[in-house]
């Protein structure tokens, strides 16, 4: 099962990878395109949208990933129930548009949003069959799909910011893309029949109960705040807030969030084996996140000021502070996914919103009062203060519902803090030199990144031999590899199991 949740991983992960460059190739050029104005509007529609996606999520997403066994009946019903819940979405986004725009006072909002009631009805018509990609565990045919998908939109997207030069033209190039996904999601699942039955649409809805709870918490903290800063700010300041908070979280939807979703089919499966083996299981699993979420955090603070000027460009240098602010925003969330996970194969997801709508509630009471305090950077500085305090409760209840070993994630963790010590040593070294011979660029940033990658990846490896190869993310990194390179005498002898 781990070799198999490795090679699961490694699929999602290059799918991530090729969403994500592809992404920043998109906002590099938006942003020489376009306004903060126009990003402003652009993170609002977005947002609204969003939110409208989730819904329609919970109703088929979660429901069919957590049902042991589903059916064509059950997929039919989930696509009826989402399509009813889009012309529901879609209609009230309709009736509620005039008053929107009379509150925010942007321009060109109530077009926008009436644009993107397209983009949620393509959304709802998409086949829930893509869903028996993951429940299979066939991560290739979910990479082609995903990967596809988001080459499509950011040639849509660049084509037609270029040629419009506004919000507006990105909007319409979104839908088209959007209705294209819709036609290839049927094209690739059209062996796969679909049926309905009132039995299988009750069954879904008896799981979307906390699930949907559970939902709009967690988007309450991760993106009410954009609606609430809309009101408070003008909407340029709301782009460059989008933007920082985009990147900031560029290295958990590339590495952590691909992992996520090959983790939860995977943790099901194992749920047959002796319970002492599955906290173990959990026990590893949140080591491993933890063990990655620490670089990661680490190394964007090292490359922040990079990645902002390279990729927006100079003009977007205010965005800097909050991007460092929002690091630890980034890092509670990549910690509490595998925490969400497991309580979500647990089946405890009246826990998960009640963790959700605490945090939620925290940080919305306290936006208005940190933008007055200290603008944007109090906003973000908040966001994270409240998502790195919310991982102490967090963590108890699943410690206490599950029990899993602390002994595992720490030394986990303590390996990790280790390495990355190493690792910023290093990149502050080589970043002293580089700086003096060139000025910031994307050689650089890159430069930069792998350096930082190879010197980490390097010393964890060597602090893991030296602490006598226990078990952990690395033992399972090295197994994968040995797999394919057994030939070479460097890799027999790290696959020994020296481990108790």
């Amino acid at each position: 099962m781990s070799r198999r949740l490795a090679i699961g991983s490694a699929w999602v992960i290059s799918a991530r990878w090729l969403m994500r460059i592809a992404g920043l190739l998109n906002i590099a050029v938006l942003a020489r395109v376009l306004t903060q104005s126009d990003f402003g509007l652009i993170a609002i529609i977005l947002t609204i949208s969003g939110l409208a996606m989730l819904v329609l999520d919970t109703l088929s997403y979660t429901p069919l990933l957590r049902l042991h066994k589903a059916t064509p009946k059950h997929y039919g019903a989930a696509l009826v129930l989402k399509i009813t819940v889009g012309l529901l979405i879609a209609s009230l986004l309709f009736v509620i548009g005039p008053y929107l725009q009379y509150a925010y006072e942007i321009d060109q909002f109530d077009q926008s949003l009436y644009l993107s009631t397209l983009l949620v009805m393509f959304y709802a018509l998409a086949s829930p069959n893509l869903l028996r990609f993951q429940r299979d565990m066939s991560f290739g045919k979910d990479f082609l799909f995903e990967s596809l998908t988001a080459i499509i939109r950011v040639i849509l997207s660049v084509s037609f910011a270029l040629y419009y030069q506004s919000a507006y033209g990105v909007l319409i190039a979104l839908v088209i893309a959007a209705f294209l996904r819709c036609g290839l999601s049927y094209l690739m699942t059209w062996s796969w029949p679909l049926s309905f039955s009132s039995a299988a649409a009750r069954e879904i809805l008896s799981i979307t109960k906390w699930v949907s709870i559970e939902t709009f918490a967690s988007a309450g903290y991760g993106n009410f705040d954009r609606l609430i800063l809309a009101k408070l700010t003008h909407a340029s300041s709301l782009g460059v807030f989008a933007a920082a908070l985009d990147l900031v979280l560029l290295p958990h939807q590339m590495i952590i969030m691909p992992i996520s979703r090959a983790l939860l089919p995977a943790l099901q499966h194992v749920q047959s084996q002796t319970r002492e083996k599955v906290k173990e299981i959990y026990a590893h699993t949140f080591g491993s996140i933890l063990f990655l979420s620490i670089p990661i955090c680490f190394g964007l603070g090292l490359v922040g000021d990079h990645l902002i000027l390279t990729v927006l460009g100079d003009k977007w240098a205010e965005a800097i502070p909050v991007l460092y602010a929002a690091l630890g925003y980034a890092f509670a969330l990549s910690v509490f996914m595998p925490l969400h996970q497991i309580l979500i194969t647990e089946g405890e997801l009246k826990l998960i919103a009640i963790l959700d709508i605490t945090k939620a509630m925290l940080y919305l009471l306290a936006v208005a009062y940190a933008f007055q305090v200290g603008g944007l950077l109090g906003v973000a500085f908040v966001k994270s203060l409240v998502g790195v305090l919310m991982l102490l409760p967090s963590y108890i209840i699943v410690q206490r519902l599950i029990k899993i070993k602390n002994s595992i994630w720490m030394w986990a963790a303590i390996r990790s803090l280790i390495a990355t010590a190493v690792m910023i040593i290093g990149v502050l070294w080589i970043q002293s030199y580089a700086l003096t011979i060139t000025d910031v660029s994307l050689i650089l940033l890159i430069g930069l990144s792998v350096f930082g990658g190879v010197v980490f990846a390097t010393s964890a490896l060597l602090i893991w031999l030296v602490v006598h190869k226990p078990a952990g993310l690395e033992q399972k990194v090295i197994e994968i590899l040995s797999l394919k390179f057994m030939s070479l005498r460097l890799f027999r002898f790290l696959s020994r199991d020296k481990s108790v």
